[in-house]
């Protein structure tokens, strides 16, 4: 596949339980890339920014769940829960702090029987990270 510095990449998928993550592969870059920040944990209302196909769109965490601090595990997928959800095609997409530190991987819409409404579900990026055992880069 094409990418935007004109080099190419292969698609890669990867499964390991509860993640379901994409990955191109290209050749090593001659600089090495910044790594990546993470905050383990966003809270309710804070804003956060979507790193969509279109364009960054801007949302805020309406409800995260309860995991009693722990995100190094594989036999639950930590989530929370945007307010609005995103555009279709969209799910992969990097959801990270107006700062720039990374806290999820949108998933797509979900219905919200407490509000009557849409939301965008999100996985954590720490626990992600611990499963898929990658380190991100920027």
């Amino acid at each position: 596949m094409p990418l935007s510095d004109g080099s190419t990449g292969l698609s890669h998928r990867s499964f390991w339980q509860p993640i379901d993550a994409a990955f191109v592969v290209t050749v090593a870059p001659c600089i090495q890339p910044s790594p990546l920040a993470i905050h383990n944990f966003p809270a309710a209302g804070i804003p956060v920014d979507v790193e969509c196909r279109s364009s960054t769109q801007r949302r805020r965490v309406a409800s995260a769940c309860n995991s009693l601090g722990f995100y190094k595990t594989r036999t639950f997928p930590v989530l929370f829960f945007m307010d609005n959800p995103c555009n279709p095609g969209d799910s992969g997409a990097l959801v990270r702090l107006p700062r720039g530190a990374a806290i999820g991987i949108y998933n797509g819409s979900e219905p919200s029987p407490d509000t009557g409404a849409t939301s965008g579900r999100v996985l954590n990026f720490a626990q992600a990270m611990f499963a898929l055992d990658t380190t991100p880069y920027l």
